[in-house]
């Protein structure tokens, strides 16, 4: 682990890793640039669905609709669709998607409760 010893040289690190929020320095005193660093110290929110097994013969549940969902969201092959609808139980949840933009995340739980399938949106605070 590296040890930065002086303020110019720790503010080029976090540069390198797409952190800036720095105006200018001078004479040893930094000068902050407010509205780039309420965007930086802000919390990020974040929404998790995640897809909980329904049994085929459940009234309402739409089996084939429910693997094309999953494939959607997830990107999987029809294989491994049906592998996530057979193999997730009722304790056992199945991450389909992070989303960043509720509307996005609702229009998901929407798609998947049209089809009969249990869901849960969790919403995410990440800091930094």
């Amino acid at each position: 682990m590296k040890i930065y010893t002086t303020i110019p040289e720790f503010l080029k690190f976090l540069e390198s890793h797409g952190i800036n929020f720095v105006d200018s320095i001078q004479d040893g005193m930094v000068s902050l640039n407010s509205e780039k660093w309420n965007e930086f110290n802000s919390p990020k929110v974040k929404y998790n669905l995640y897809f909980y097994y329904k049994s085929k013969t459940s009234p309402g549940y739409k089996y084939i609709s429910a693997i094309k969902e999953i494939r959607q969201y997830t990107g999987l092959d029809l294989k491994g669709a049906k592998d996530v609808i057979d193999g997730v139980g009722y304790t056992v949840r199945y991450l389909v998607k992070t989303f960043e933009n509720h509307d996005q995340a609702k229009e998901a739980v929407n798609a998947f409760l049209a089809c009969g399938a249990l869901v849960e949106l969790e919403k995410e605070i990440v800091r930094f």
